[in-house]
């Protein structure tokens, strides 16, 4: 707004304000403060929802459910209509509800000692996310299983149980599931797994298609190390990107891309390179990535020479790629 002085808060905030998220599409805006999470519809501001006992809140997800009826459509909403968030004590919870005319009242989906990072399906009911911290034989204070809930079918279903029971010492490092992304139409989900074994570092990228039994996810590109990002699909869901870290150069990252659903994995960072993060361009033909202390880099999708775009030497850092337009 202009001028400044227009500006003006949307909720009285006070003090202990502790977070303030948006909607993916622009809808709502959530406040965290004085002990209250408060949902506020941006195209009707009567329309605030508080929820009572939340102190601090984790991981957020908004479904990206676009909404085509006419009389939503006239009543001021157009979309994001479930969020998932996690709220953080001594056992983290993670909530489920939906918004808009028919809004629900949270509900617990899952509460441990660690829950992250939910997903959503595409505009699908399917919600991916991590737990830590299991009681039970396959479980072990720092494994992190990976579960899907289907709220059309109200299964709950740990896929990740099938990598067998963790074993007696703990590692140094929490070992498991990671990286969490859904394709473009919701009915595939890759993660990574780190396995707990004599090289606790060493981890692969999983897929476990729409219908498949959760005893046949399957590898599609092997790597060594903790440094995952990713993966992502590109905007038009036909390449998926991630970065690896590989044993033979030592565990630096390496930017890799494939054909959407394919196993046909290609470097696309240079070799002498130890990449940390990446961006799709909005057109997907290109990807941004970071490598520290060298700056960041543009490489075409489809292959080609990467090209520096920009010099970022210490002691300064790069928190985070997003591109804004091409």
């Amino acid at each position: 707004l202009t001028p400044p002085e227009a500006l003006a808060p949307l909720l009285p905030a006070g003090d202990d304000l502790q977070r303030v998220f948006i909607s993916s599409l622009g809808s709502y805006v959530g406040v965290v403060s004085g002990g209250y999470l408060s949902l506020l519809n941006l195209a009707d501001p009567a329309d605030l929802i508080s929820i009572a006992g939340v102190t601090a809140v984790g991981d957020v997800a908004w479904s990206r459910h676009v909404i085509t009826d006419t009389a939503a459509l006239a009543a001021g909403q157009i979309g994001d209509s479930r969020l998932a968030f996690v709220t953080l004590g001594e056992r983290q919870s993670l909530y489920v509800m939906r918004l808009g005319p028919e809004g629900t009242s949270p509900g617990l989906i899952a509460q441990e000692d660690e829950v992250s990072s939910p997903v959503w399906a595409g505009e699908q009911r399917k919600l991916a996310f991590i737990v830590r911290g299991l009681e039970h034989p396959r479980g072990g204070a720092q494994r992190r299983d990976v579960f899907v809930a289907d709220f059309e079918t109200e299964e709950y279903l740990n896929i990740t149980e099938v990598f067998g029971p963790a074993i007696d010492w703990l590692p140094a490092q929490p070992f498991g599931g990671a990286g969490l992304a859904w394709s473009p139409d919701g009915d595939t989900l890759d993660f990574v797994w780190t396995p707990p074994d004599e090289r606790p570092d060493r981890g692969s990228l999983y897929r476990r298609p729409k219908g498949m039994d959760p005893e046949l996810v399957m590898p599609v590109l092997e790597a060594a190390g903790q440094g995952w990002s990713g993966p992502v699909w590109s905007p038009d869901g036909s390449l998926e990107a991630a970065v690896a870290p590989l044993e033979e150069r030592g565990g630096r990252g390496e930017l890799w891309v494939s054909p959407a659903f394919a196993e046909s994995w290609a470097a696309r960072s240079l070799p002498d390179q130890a990449v940390e993060r990446f961006a799709w361009s909005p057109s997907g033909q290109w990807l941004a990535y970071d490598v520290p202390g060298d700056g960041i880099w543009v490489v075409p999708a489809a292959g080609g020479e990467p090209q520096r775009v920009a010099t970022v030497g210490a002691p300064y850092q790069v928190r985070r790629l997003q591109w804004i337009g091409e």
